[in-house]
């Protein structure tokens, strides 16, 4: 896979992590609405007068009592979340978006990932070769 053109987020599989929303507004400006999606599917949106709304792979997974408009919060990611992320915010004068990739990294010696019995002896054997004195 080649590295994306955009900047990249790095998480561990089952770790939270926040994605944020860079923009800067004019002091006459209000934000109306924040949106992001993952390659081109909306995922959440936030607007002023209407409570925020996880959809799509981040239903259920997302902290929608964070007051800032800005800021996704993800409890815990999986590999369906990898992807590129748009946020666009759109006041009461513009719109502005940018994106990011949220690179999810699988840790091959959890013991969910773990698929032969020989997976579980090497990462096993490899932390206990890291933990001797």
């Amino acid at each position: 896979m080649s590295p994306p053109s955009v900047p990249t987020s790095y998480v561990i599989n089952g770790d939270p992590a926040v994605l944020t929303c860079h923009y800067i507004i004019d002091t006459n400006e209000v934000v109306t609405e924040v949106e992001w999606e993952k390659d081109d599917v909306l995922v959440y949106l936030w607007t002023l007068d209407e409570p925020p709304e996880a959809k799509d792979v981040l239903k259920g997974h997302v902290d929608l009592d964070i007051k800032s408009p800005s800021m996704l919060s993800i409890d815990a990611v999986n590999m369906h979340m990898q992807g590129t992320y748009t946020c666009r915010v759109r006041t009461n004068g513009k719109t502005a978006h940018n994106e990011l990739f949220l690179m999810v990294i699988v840790d091959a010696c959890q013991e969910n990932s773990w698929k032969t019995h020989t997976d579980m002896i090497h990462c096993t054997g490899h932390h206990l070769n890291i933990c001797t004195v």
